[in-house]
């Protein structure tokens, strides 16, 4: 057993660092910390680069290579448990995972240098204390209102039909072409088709990682405008934990989700897909940044998909058509 005790002092710090992050993010999961926060986002990564250093011995300080491969390999650990245990999808390791390493990198860093003019190369074991931090400042934050900002992200796309034939595609979507889909940044949901009851007057919107959301039609101008809600409770999302955080949680409300038909001069039709939101956050500006970019790329992914497809089925219905003798 001995002969491990080195190996133990080295990593106990990053292992300790890793268990703190899975902990938190299990306290957020049961609402002890606030995902959608200052806390969760800053505070926790700001601890993560200092528990390894709490430890005599501990691979940190090694070097300074060490101290920055170390919190790397914490956060990056973690996240993978996190996908693996479906507490976050793959979007998260961006998403979360950004902050997270430049954090504790830079306590780390800023930690190592501090402590190479000092004799002790270790913190007093009392900053440990720090690790029960994050549900103080959660309490906090529990009592600050967060802002409501309304956004609205449209995309268009020229497709070669006429709009009327567009038209009637856009309540029972068919089976959508994704193979022209090449770079999906973020690993967007990608939509596969949707189906339309007419009574209900319900649209039931199908993606590949099993989502489905539940929408409602508000408005129809033929040819021209088509506009839903979407009814969360009613929606599947437990197969996106990005969207259920988001969705449930009340961070992101879509207002409307709009289609706009315009004929080109050429008799053809531009469709445009445009979401109107609502984000309720204390951190605005990052919850701004990325769902400007995963709802931008959603709406590509279906634009460029549904061209696709109803071309695809156009030109094919026009060759079947016989001509006249």
């Amino acid at each position: 057993m001995k002969k491990y005790l080195p190996f133990l002092n080295q990593y106990i710090g990053t292992t300790l660092s890793i268990l703190y992050a899975l902990v938190m993010r299990l306290a957020a999961e049961v609402g002890w910390v606030t995902i959608n926060g200052w806390t969760y986002l800053y505070i926790i990564p700001f601890i993560i680069g200092i528990i390894p250093f709490c430890f005599k011995g501990s691979v940190v300080r090694k070097s300074i290579f060490k101290a920055i491969t170390s919190p790397l390999f914490s956060v990056f650990i973690f996240l993978v448990i996190c996908v693996k245990l479906r507490l976050e999808d793959l979007i998260c390791l961006v998403i979360i995972g950004a902050p997270y390493i430049a954090i504790s990198i830079i306590i780390s860093l800023l930690l190592y240098n501090f402590l190479e003019y000092r004799k002790d190369d270790t913190l007093n074991k009392f900053y440990l204390l720090l690790m029960i931090l994050p549900f103080g400042t959660g309490e906090l934050e529990d009592h600050i209102n967060s802002n409501t900002t309304k956004h609205q992200i449209s995309n268009s796309v020229d497709i070669n039909c006429p709009t009327n034939f567009v038209f009637k595609h856009l309540k029972r979507v068919p089976p959508l072409d994704l193979s022209i889909i090449e770079n999906n940044y973020f690993n967007v949901p990608l939509p596969t088709h949707s189906t339309y009851d007419s009574i209900l007057n319900v649209r039931k919107g199908y993606f590949n990682n099993g989502v489905i959301l539940h929408e409602r039609v508000d408005s129809v101008v033929p040819n021209q405008f088509v506009r839903f809600s979407i009814d969360i409770d009613q929606s599947e999302l437990s197969n996106s934990p990005t969207l259920k955080h988001g969705l449930s949680s009340g961070l992101i409300k879509f207002q409307a989700i709009t289609y706009r038909l315009n004929t080109t001069e050429n008799g053809n039709c531009q469709l445009e897909l445009s979401a109107s939101f609502t984000l309720n956050t204390k951190l605005q500006n990052y919850a701004q940044f990325w769902s400007s970019k995963i709802i931008g790329r959603f709406e590509e992914n279906l634009l460029i998909s549904l061209k696709s497809t109803l071309e695809k089925s156009y030109f094919t219905s026009m060759n079947e058509i016989p001509k006249a003798r």
